[in-house]
């Protein structure tokens, strides 16, 4: 299912799994007027109850926990579960450093515009 991600688990720790990834950049224009729009939602992810398990538990205890997806960091804000119990989706922040992938030793802001820092991994 989905696309790959990783947790940053708050204990130092790494977990792997499949999400479904929505981040939405368009806003709508609602009516008429210039003045009415709909701004986008903030990135979300779903998933299975096995493929993060304890993440919604860190999450309702204000833990910094973060999920990797598609070589960006974000931070996880709210986990709520789905109906059938089965799903949790994630609410998500993109934090202001991100590694990017082709350059795992360097960080930039979230805009990717400026090299900000490198560190030895």
């Amino acid at each position: 299912m989905g696309e790959p991600a990783v947790w940053l688990k708050s204990d130092g720790s790494t977990i792997e799994g499949n999400i479904l990834f929505k981040y939405p950049t368009r806003t709508e224009t609602i009516g008429d007027a210039d003045k009415y729009e709909y701004p986008p939602n903030k990135p979300s992810c779903e998933w299975f109850k096995d493929t993060f398990v304890g993440l919604k538990e860190l999450s309702d205890a204000q833990s910094f926990e973060y999920l990797i997806i598609r070589d960006r960091k974000y931070l996880v804000t709210l986990v709520e579960t789905k109906v059938d119990g089965d799903n949790y989706v994630a609410n998500l922040d993109l934090t202001a450093w991100n590694v990017i992938g082709s350059k795992k030793n360097s960080m930039f802001l979230s805009g990717d515009s400026d090299l900000l820092a490198t560190f030895e991994v």
